[in-house]
C-alpha cells in the first residue's frame, strides 16, 4: 500500500511525439497522405508498470488517448489516420470543446522500468491554414496500475508539437548578416548600435509575404551564464536589447515574445530581388567570454517556401572595428584606433618582454614616438623630413614648433633661430640668461642678463662680451631706434639727454664736449598741422658732424617737422632740399637735361649734389627747357624724318640675362641696327654682357691665378686685362683676364678672384666687359617720331585738298549731264531722219 502511495507521486509515464527525422514537428506539405508520427511511451517511474486491458463497464475504454487542439489536424483527412503496429485499436473522437482524440488501446503487458513502448501514427496532417505555429499535445493514460498493486491509475502529460510548413520550395533565397564587422565589445557597457540585414538574395524572385496567416521572422540569440561562452549574454541581457526595424520609413520596434528565450518577432516585408531589411540592436552589452556566438532568425508562412531558420555569427570581443576604425574598450571608435576604459587606466604598452625599447611610428619608421632613440634609455618625439609640432590648443601649429633645421619657435610656425620666440618670456626671481655660453675663453658672467643678479638691486643687470672684467663690452644695432626715459651715456660723455631746459624738451644724441658736439638734436617749434587736423608744436631733426661748435651752429642736415629733408639748408622747401655740391669726376655716362639725352665720353669734373649706385624710379622727371638755355639750330625737316623713320627696323627679341629680366617679351630696336640708321640716338659704353651666361664646369687655383673652365667655347676673342663677371656663393665677383682667349676656348686664366678659389659651391660665368656696349637715346627716338608725324600730317593735308578739287569738278560735271544727255538723244533723232532718207533715195535709184 505504502508502494502504491509513493508512486502516484512521480511522473509514472513520459512521452514523446516526433516525426521521421526525431523531431516534434508535423509538417504542413503540399501533397496528399500526411505523414508519420511516432508516439513514445517510458515507464518513468521505476517501478514494473502493468497496462491493463479495459474492461467493457469501464469509464475510459482505452488505455492512451492523444488530445489535438482545435484547428490542428485536418479534420477531412481523420479518417485516413492509422496505427501502423498490429493488435493496436484506434478510435477517434471529436469533442464537443473542438479537440479531437486518438483513443488507442492494445493488449495487456507490463513495462519494467525505463522500458519503451512505441505507436506509429500514419496520415496524419495538419490544417494548413493557419499557418506555422506551435501547439500543445495532451496524453491522458488511464487503465494503468504499478505491478503487485490494487488500486487503477489515471493521469496525464503534455508536449509540444511544432507545425512546420513545408510548401514550396525548400531553400529560401534569404541571407543573414552582420554589417560590418560584427563584433560586439563585451566589456559590460553599452554598444554602438549593431546592424544585422536579411537580404534577398535572388536576382530575378522577390520575397512577398503571407496575410492569411502572417508571415513572421523570429530573431532569438544564445543565452547562458558567463561560463557558457558560445553564449551571447545572460538572458538578463540579451532580454535588454532593443530590436528596431524601418516600417514605411520609420523605426518601429519588434515584438518581444514571451518565453524563458528572448525571441522578436518581425513582420516579413515585401522584398524585391537584391532588397533587404535592416534590423537595428540597441543597447546590446555583455561581459561574455570573447568568441563567436550564433545568431538565429527562424521564418515561417512565407508562400511558396518551407519554414526554416537562417543562421549568423557575432564575435564578441575587447576589440571593435567600426567603418574602418579600431576601438578597444569603445564600441564606436572616433579615430582609427581608439583606446577607452571608464577610469584613467586607458594605456597603450609598445616593448619588449624584457621591458625596454618601442615605438610608435606615424606613417612610417621616419616619424614617431621612439624609446633608445639615442641607443640609450631615452624617448624620443622625432621626424626625420619634416617639423615637429606641439599644441595645447587644437590644430594651432604655431604653440611650438622644432623645424628640421633646428630651430625651435614658440609662437612662430616659422622659427629663423635656434629658439624664435612670438610672445612674452618670464623668467623667475633673479636667474640671469646667458649668451655664449660654452665659448672657449668667455668670462664667467659674460653674456648673461637678469633682474639684480649681480648688484641686488632692483636694476636689470646686463654684462657686455669679453674674456674678462675690463674687456666686457655689448655693441647695438638698432636701425628702427632706440627709445630711453631718462639720460644714457657713459664716462666719455657719449650717450642721450635733454639738451633743452623747457618743458618741451630738445634732446641730443651723440658725442658731448664743452664746445662741442657731434649728433642728433631735438629742436621744438612751434607749428601747424603737426598731425591731420590738429595745431600745436613740431619737432626738427638736426644733424651735426664732430666737432662743430656749437656757438655758430654749424649744421649739416635736418629733418622738418613736415619730413622735408634738407642738406645745406635749413629751410628745406620739398622732402629733399639738396643746396650744397662737391665736385665729382666721372668717365663715361649718359644724361638727361634742358636739351634733351646725351653722352660724355671723357673724363669731366661736376658739382654734383645727388649720386645713386642704382636707378632712379618716379613717375615723372622734369628736366629745364627753356628756349633762353637754348642756341637754336633750326627747324627738322620732317620729310626727312618721315624718310628717316621707314628705315627703323622694330624687333620682338628677349633679355639674355634671364634671372636680371626673366621671359618678358620687347618690342624695341636693336642698337647696332639703329647706329646704322640714326646714330645720334646711340652711345657707348664699357659694361658687362652676358655673352657666356653659363655655370663654370670648373674653376681650379694655379698659384694666383685660377683657371676657369667653360661649358662652351667663347663667342669672340678675349684680351688680357679684359674684366671677367663672376657669381659665385658670396655673391658678384669682378675678374680680370691674366691672358688673352680666342674664340672658341673654354679656358680662362683670372686673376682678382681668390674668394672663389676653394669654394665647393657652384660658379656662374656671367659674361666678360666691353667697350662698345651700346644704349640708345629713346627720347631721341621719341621726337624723330614727332617730327615724321607731322610730315605725315602735312601729306594727309595736302591729300585732302586734292580730294576736295576733285569732289569740286565731280559735282560740276553731275550738273552738265542733262544738257549733254538732251544733244545727245537729239543728235540720235537727227541720224535717224538721215537713215529714213537715204533709205528712200536707194529705193527711187533701184526703181
Amino acid at each position: 500500500m505504502v508502494l502504491q502511495l509513493d508512486t502516484r507521486k512521480t511522473v509514472l509515464l513520459d512521452f514523446s511525439l516526433r516525426n521521421e527525422q526525431a523531431l516534434n514537428v508535423l509538417y504542413i506539405l503540399g501533397t496528399p497522405g500526411g505523414q508519420a508520427l511516432t508516439l513514445e511511451l517510458t515507464n518513468a517511474s521505476g517501478e514494473p508498470l502493468d497496462l491493463l486491458a479495459p474492461s467493457k463497464k469501464a469509464t475510459k475504454p482505452y488505455q492512451l488517448e492523444l488530445v489535438f487542439r482545435p484547428g490542428v489536424l485536418n479534420e477531412d483527412t481523420l479518417k485516413d489516420i492509422t496505427v501502423g503496429e498490429k493488435g493496436i485499436k484506434m478510435s477517434q473522437v471529436k469533442n464537443a470543446d473542438g479537440t479531437v482524440s486518438l483513443q488507442l488501446t492494445g493488449p495487456a503487458q507490463t513495462l519494467e522500468p525505463g522500458a519503451k513502448l512505441t505507436f506509429t501514427l500514419n496520415h496524419l496532417a495538419p490544417d494548413g491554414r493557419l499557418g506555422s505555429r506551435g501547439t500543445r499535445v495532451l496524453l491522458r493514460y488511464a487503465n494503468l496500475q504499478v505491478h503487485g498493486a490494487d488500486a487503477v491509475i489515471g493521469g496525464f502529460r503534455e508536449t509540444h508539437l511544432n507545425i512546420v510548413t513545408h510548401v514550396g520550395k525548400t531553400a529560401i533565397p534569404l541571407h543573414l548578416g552582420a554589417v560590418g564587422a560584427g563584433k560586439v565589445l563585451n566589456n559590460g557597457q553599452a554598444n554602438s548600435p549593431l546592424k544585422l540585414r536579411i537580404s534577398n538574395t535572388s536576382p530575378t524572385d522577390a520575397i512577398q509575404p503571407g496575410t492569411e496567416p502572417a508571415s513572421n521572422f523570429y530573431l532569438s540569440f544564445d543565452v547562458g551564464t558567463v561560463a557558457e561562452e558560445w553564449a551571447l549574454g545572460t538572458a538578463a541581457q540579451v532580454k535588454a536589447i532593443e530590436v528596431r526595424y524601418l516600417r514605411d520609413g520609420q523605426p518601429v520596434d519588434a515584438v518581444l515574445l514571451p518565453g524563458k528565450t528572448p525571441e522578436w518577432m518581425i513582420p516579413v516585408p515585401p522584398l524585391a530581388p537584391g532588397a533587404y531589411l535592416d534590423v537595428t540592436l540597441n543597447k546590446l552589452s555583455t561581459a561574455h567570454p570573447a568568441g563567436l556566438t550564433t545568431v538565429h532568425l527562424r521564418y515561417d508562412n512565407i508562400p511558396g517556401y518551407w519554414d526554416g531558420q537562417l543562421r549568423t555569427q557575432l564575435e564578441k570581443s575587447p576589440l571593435v572595428v567600426a567603418d574602418g576604425q579600431v576601438g578597444v574598450g569603445t564600441p564606436g571608435p572616433a579615430t582609427t584606433f581608439d583606446v577607452r576604459t571608464d577610469d584613467a587606466s586607458a594605456a597603450i604598452t609598445v616593448g619588449k618582454t624584457d621591458h625596454t625599447a618601442g615605438a610608435m611610428y606615424l606613417g612610417n619608421a621616419n616619424h614617431g614616438i621612439k624609446r633608445n632613440y639615442s641607443k640609450g634609455n631615452d624617448v624620443g618625439l622625432y621626424t626625420t623630413a619634416a617639423n615637429l609640432y606641439l599644441s595645447a590648443n587644437g590644430p594651432i601649429t604655431s604653440q611650438f614648433v622644432l623645424t628640421t633645421d633646428g630651430n625651435v619657435g614658440m609662437g612662430d610656425i616659422k622659427p629663423t633661430a635656434k629658439l624664435h620666440v612670438d610672445g612674452a618670456v618670464k623668467i623667475t626671481k633673479n636667474n640671469a640668461v646667458e649668451f655664449g655660453a660654452g665659448v672657449v675663453g668667455k668670462e664667467a658672467n659674460a653674456g648673461k642678463i637678469g633682474y639684480g643678479t649681480f648688484d641686488g638691486g632692483a636694476s636689470l643687470n646686463i654684462v657686455g662680451a669679453g674674456t674678462s672684467g675690463t674687456n666686457r663690452k655689448i655693441q647695438f644695432w638698432n636701425e628702427g631706434g632706440a627709445y630711453f626715459n631718462g639720460p644714457v651715456g657713459n664716462a666719455d660723455n657719449v650717450g642721450a639727454d635733454q639738451h633743452s631746459p623747457d618743458s618741451r624738451g630738445t634732446w641730443r644724441l651723440g658725442r658731448f664736449n664743452a664746445k662741442e658736439f657731434a649728433g642728433i638734436e631735438t629742436e621744438i617749434v612751434a607749428g601747424k598741422d603737426v598731425q591731420p587736423k590738429q595745431n600745436g608744436n613740431g619737432a626738427n631733426l638736426k644733424f651735426y658732424t664732430w666737432g662743430c661748435n656749437i656757438a655758430i651752429s654749424r649744421e649739416v642736415m635736418r629733418i622738418d617737422q613736415y619730413g622735408r629733408v634738407g642738406i645745406g639748408t635749413t629751410s628745406p622747401g620739398v622732402p629733399l632740399h639738396v643746396a650744397s655740391s662737391d665736385k665729382f669726376t666721372a668717365d663715361v655716362y649718359g644724361y638727361i637735361n634742358h636739351d634733351g639725352a646725351g653722352q660724355n665720353k671723357g673724363k669731366n669734373t661736376y658739382d654734383v649734389s645727388i649720386k645713386a649706385e642704382g636707378r632712379v624710379v618716379a613717375p615723372e622727371v622734369n628736366a629745364l627747357s627753356d628756349a633762353r638755355l637754348k642756341v637754336v639750330m633750326g627747324r627738322s625737316d620732317s620729310a626727312a624724318d618721315l624718310v628717316l623713320l621707314q628705315r627703323l627696323r622694330i624687333t620682338d627679341y628677349t633679355m639674355r640675362d634671364r634671372a636680371q629680366s626673366g621671359n618678358q617679351t620687347y618690342k624695341k630696336v636693336i642698337g647696332q641696327e639703329l647706329e646704322e640708321v640714326f646714330p645720334q640716338a646711340v652711345h657707348q659704353h664699357t659694361g658687362f654682357l652676358p655673352d657666356i651666361y653659363a655655370p663654370a664646369v670648373q674653376v681650379q687655383r694655379h698659384g694666383e691665378i685660377l683657371r676657369v673652365t667653360l661649358p662652351a667655347g667663347l663667342p669672340q676673342a678675349a684680351t688680357a686685362g679684359q674684366r671677367l663677371r663672376l657669381v659665385g656663393p658670396a655673391g658678384e665677383v669682378l675678374a680680370t683676364l691674366a691672358e688673352p682667349a680666342a674664340a672658341g676656348s673654354q679656358e680662362l686664366l683670372v686673376s682678382g678672384a681668390d674668394s672663389l678659389a676653394d669654394t665647393t659651391e657652384p660658379v656662374f660665368v656671367f659674361g666678360l666687359e666691353h667697350a662698345d656696349v651700346r644704349t640708345v637715346d629713346y627720347e631721341a627716338l621719341a621726337m624723330l617720331n614727332v617730327s615724321a608725324t607731322q610730315a605725315l600730317a602735312q601729306q594727309v593735308q595736302e591729300l585732302q585738298r586734292r580730294l576736295e578739287t576733285q569732289d569740286a569738278k565731280l559735282a560740276s560735271y553731275e550738273e552738265l549731264l542733262p544738257t549733254l544727255t538732251q544733244t545727245l538723244q537729239e543728235q540720235q533723232r537727227h541720224l535717224e531722219a538721215l537713215r529714213g532718207q537715204l533709205q528712200e533715195m536707194s529705193k527711187a535709184q533701184l526703181a
